[in-house]
């Protein structure tokens, strides 16, 4: 892994395997390494994946005061004109595809394609759901069904227990969940994309 500086924070990143580039955008709280070893594994023969901290996250700087998810698109466009990447497709997950829809919207010129897991428009059409098992530590129950729970159990407990040192807390914590009641798209108009 590796820092660059973007703005006023260093941004953790890795990059990972050839091919077209994909950044990949965690959501809240998450670091790089919640992506996991066998899903980097399977795109990296790919895609050039660029892996990031979210500011606030992981081995990327907190930040100094608040932010809203528009500027954590500009940190993801900010690192990909730091490494030299004019275009790239982008895959958000939970709050990381709010803010790639956000960098679709500003950034539609660095765009190829853009891939959005377990996500939210925000505004008037979306609605919190339970996520006092990110307090409380209790993740499992929040990322997994209780069947894949079941049959994964160990291996799933083995991974938090590598990544969660990583995940935002405190005052950080609080920053992204402040930012990420900022994100609307729901009202806005249809991006359009040519290729």
């Amino acid at each position: 892994m590796s820092k660059i500086t973007v703005g006023d924070i260093d941004i953790n990143y890795k990059i990972q395997g050839g091919g077209s580039p994909l950044l990949m955008i965690m959501g809240l709280s998450f670091s790089l390494l919640d992506w996991g070893k066998q899903f980097i594994d399977l795109l990296a023969p790919h895609y050039q994946l660029i892996l990031f901290d979210n500011r606030d996250a992981g081995l990327t700087s907190q930040s100094t005061s608040s932010y809203d998810i528009v500027n954590m698109a500009d940190d993801a466009a900010g690192l990909l004109e730091a490494l030299n990447i004019n275009k790239a497709h982008v895959f958000g997950v939970s709050m990381g595809g709010a803010i790639a829809q956000q960098f679709a919207l500003k950034y539609p010129e660095k765009l190829d394609k853009l891939i959005l897991g377990c996500t939210f428009a925000g505004g008037e059409c979306s609605q919190f759901g339970d996520i006092s098992g990110l307090i409380n530590g209790d993740l499992l129950p929040l990322l997994f069904t209780p069947f894949f729970i079941q049959n994964n159990r160990q291996e799933l407990e083995s991974l938090l227990e590598e990544t969660s040192p990583f995940h935002s807390q405190g005052e950080a914590l609080q920053r992204q969940f402040q930012a990420l009641a900022t994100h609307n798209t729901y009202d806005t108009p249809t991006l359009k994309l040519t290729h």
